[in-house]
């Protein structure tokens, strides 16, 4: 697996997006695609090969039985509708906390396209924080836990909101 710079930038990503195959690349070696998957008839390993007239132009294709896929298949991806360039630099966008405006126009996507992808990647990131969950302390460390009123006043400063107060 290739090793990300300490800090990420766009440029680092526009790096990584030149092409088809490099964003292809970049998402083998940080194993959101798979590099070598079994052949779903033989068992065989599969290979990529170029396949133009697609979103993504490319596809894993068995030496064996000559059976092809998508390389999407069975990966986060396989639903969508963008390129590989744009799902990277998307989920850049959301990683840096770019307002969905921003990303609609500098990726010349949709607002509904952008808003689904941000839910997908919080409910990723959702779904691994529940199944691995985080011990706080251990041995010999205190942790303390408090409670806060949460409530958002605006124009009537100082009105009792009553059941607008959440508890966290």
């Amino acid at each position: 697996m290739a090793n990300l710079p300490d800090k990420i930038t766009i440029r680092n990503i526009a790096e990584w997006t030149v092409t088809d195959a490099s964003s292809l690349q970049f998402l083998q070696d940080h194993q959101l695609i798979s590099t070598n998957p079994a052949c779903h008839r033989c068992n065989a390993n599969m290979f990529v090969v170029a396949d133009n007239g697609r979103k993504v132009p490319f596809v894993f294709r068995c030496h064996t039985c000559k059976a092809k896929r998508s390389v999407l298949t069975d990966t986060f991806y396989s639903q969508s509708h963008l390129t590989l360039s744009e799902q990277i630099h998307l989920a850049y966008y959301w990683a840096s906390q770019t307002p969905v405006s921003v990303s609609e126009v500098h990726l010349d996507l949709s607002q509904h396209t952008v808003i689904d992808h941000y839910n997908f990647y919080r409910d990723i990131c959702s779904w691994k924080m529940l199944n691995n969950p985080i011990t706080l302390g251990g041995i010999g460390v205190r942790v303390e836990i408090d409670e806060s009123a949460m409530y958002k006043a605006k124009y009537h400063v100082g009105h009792a909101l009553g059941h607008q107060t959440q508890w966290v």
